[in-house]
């Protein structure tokens, strides 16, 4: 029977008699902060993105790779962008990206020009 260790924080291993395999951790995603910052059970997210518990938790510490589809899959169920999963904290509120996300193509705009107004006058 193989069982998981932790070691040294940077790879995980699974021993079996007589020889250990090593998994390389995977880039940091943010799966399991948008899950429970939405109060959701691994088994709960499981179900909603028609997934086995132990895959979501493989995904969730970098062990296992997914594909887009199930990164839009567990995005849905977490009523989130895919994009959060994989670059913020739920409780970044004040990241650029959602506010991105939600202006139009001239509230766009405007954000970029009042950002290089503030550029160009913080330059010293």
């Amino acid at each position: 029977m193989s069982s998981l260790a932790f070691q040294s924080g940077c790879v995980d291993a699974i021993s079996t008699v007589g020889h250990v395999f090593r998994m390389p951790k995977r880039p940091r995603t943010f799966i399991k902060e948008w899950r429970k910052h939405r109060g959701l059970s691994q088994e709960a997210l499981a179900e909603r993105t028609d997934m086995s518990n132990g895959n979501l938790s493989l995904i969730e510490r970098g062990l296992q790779s997914y594909t887009q589809d199930t990164l839009e899959r567990i995005a849905k169920a977490l009523d989130c962008a895919p994009a959060d999963l994989l670059s913020r904290r739920p409780e970044d509120a004040d990241d650029i990206l959602p506010i991105w996300l939600s202006a139009g193509p001239e509230q766009r705009q405007q954000i970029i020009d009042l950002v290089k107004v503030i550029l160009r006058a913080t330059k010293g």
